[in-house]
């Protein structure tokens, strides 16, 4: 793994209730006291492609993801901030991106790594 990324984890806010209308617990990004809150990690950022058959004809969708280690403390949910290649400054991430969910690979043996989906957040 040759990137580095940074992340904030999702953080339930505290106080009453603590939900939102449709009763699901109200969370932020916004936590600076919440653990490991920018440091950087090691990654590999992959750029996969799909190609879907639409109305108009053949379309490529772009999924961006990472790999990271087994024992990473990444989880659904968290917002990734940065990728960054350490070795020419490139920054793959435009803007930030939250983990949508997890491909554990471990097709013989151990799991080594997990690969994360990542979905562009909205801006508010």
């Amino acid at each position: 793994m040759r990137h580095n990324y940074v992340s904030q984890p999702r953080v339930q806010v505290p106080g009453v209730g603590g939900e939102d209308a449709w009763g699901q617990a109200v969370t932020t990004h916004d936590q600076p006291d919440a653990p490991l809150p920018g440091v950087p990690r090691i990654c590999m950022y992959i750029d996969a492609g799909t190609y879907l058959q639409g109305s108009a004809g053949l379309m490529q969708v772009n999924t961006p993801t990472i790999a990271v280690a087994f024992d990473d403390p990444l989880q659904v949910g968290d917002q990734v901030t940065s990728v960054i290649d350490p070795a020419t400054d490139r920054e793959f991430l435009k803007s930030p991106a939250i983990v949508e969910m997890f491909s554990d690979v471990a097709s013989a043996g151990p799991m080594l790594y997990r690969i994360a989906a990542l979905r562009y957040a909205e801006v508010e």
